[in-house]
């Protein structure tokens, strides 16, 4: 299912297009394995320059991280925008990031994630950004810190796009993003993410109603093509 997004007028520059910007979907797999396709994904429309960006969520070692290629979207290998890893002993660690590709058709489309290591509790979440400059983003910030903030600078027209996993329970509360998943993966393995086209430099953070331990959270940002 899609949720459109579009900012206001008061949060556009004159002369600037604002993207068109949707989440899509989010889906989980819960077996041990060092890599996992999701297959026929809900990409959303489909149009030229089009990037999709997939948040990941896994819990493993804490010397895990992607492999290569570590996230491939209908056969295209993704940009890495933004990684996290929680601070943990082993066998506790989390890892969230945010990948991007630009791909021009399909409305679905198999995701690969890859990581360096046997891991579990893969989660992905996936948004379709239309009229972005690029499949670079315009800014990335990142955290270890439970329900720590994020500054992130939202160019007017664009879109930001946030992500956390936590090993804990509860209910997640985000600052200036809506909630757009918020869900148990396995056990005690719980992700949420969330996104934004309000332009500014908001303090974004996520905080879980039980006090959680090792969390990461990462947030990026696209800006319009103009």
């Amino acid at each position: 299912m899609s949720f459109l997004f579009f900012p206001t007028f008061a949060n556009r520059s004159a002369g600037v297009t604002p993207v068109t910007f949707s989440f899509e979907t989010q889906e989980s797999y819960t077996p041990n394995a060092t890599s996992h396709t999701f297959s026929d994904v809900d990409i959303g429309t489909a149009a030229a320059g089009r990037v999709i960006v997939v948040s990941s969520i896994s819990q493993a070692i804490n010397t895990i991280d992607y492999g290569t290629p570590a996230v491939v979207i209908g056969g295209v290998t993704a940009t890495e925008i933004v990684k996290q890893r929680g601070t943990s002993p082993p066998n506790d660690g989390g890892m969230v990031g945010l990948h991007a590709a630009v791909l021009a058709t399909g409305t679905t489309a198999d995701i690969t994630i890859k990581w360096n290591q046997s891991s579990s509790q893969f989660h992905i979440g996936v948004w379709n950004i239309i009229g972005a400059s690029g499949v670079s983003a315009s800014g990335t910030a990142n955290t270890n810190t439970e329900g720590g903030g994020m500054s992130l600078t939202i160019p007017d027209g664009g879109c930001g796009i946030a992500a956390t996993v936590v090993r804990g329970s509860g209910t997640c509360t985000w600052a200036n993003v809506t909630e757009n998943y918020d869900l148990q993966v396995e056990g005690v393995t719980y992700t949420s993410g969330g996104s934004t086209t309000t332009a500014g430099s908001p303090s974004i953070s996520a905080t879980w109603s039980v006090d959680p331990s090792y969390q990461a959270t990462v947030c990026a940002s696209w800006a319009s093509a103009g």
